[in-house]
């Protein structure tokens, strides 16, 4: 009767230890993961800025674009969706 019980807490710490020796590696998986996202976000913000940056005009008339391109952002958006 014991043996059975001494065999299935030998699994259990067994178990326990191999889910602990995978800690570390689930940890730099999440932050590598992280830091993709991070990347992603920040190459998206790039291109948005550089769009707009490219719509807006370069002598006179900036005010009023801005107004337009502020009020139409969804076209922004669309414009560096469809081009990257």
């Amino acid at each position: 009767k014991n043996t059975g019980v001494h065999e299935i807490f030998d699994q259990e710490k067994e178990d326990l230890f191999r889910d602990l020796l995978d800690i570390p590696r689930y940890a730099a998986v999440r932050r590598v993961n992280e830091v993709v996202k991070r990347a992603r976000t920040a190459k998206v913000h790039a291109l948005v800025c550089a769009t707009i940056r490219q719509m807006m005009p370069t002598m006179w008339g900036g005010e009023k674009r801005q107004r337009e391109i502020v009020s139409n952002l969804d076209v922004v958006f669309t414009a560096v969706s469809i081009e990257h």
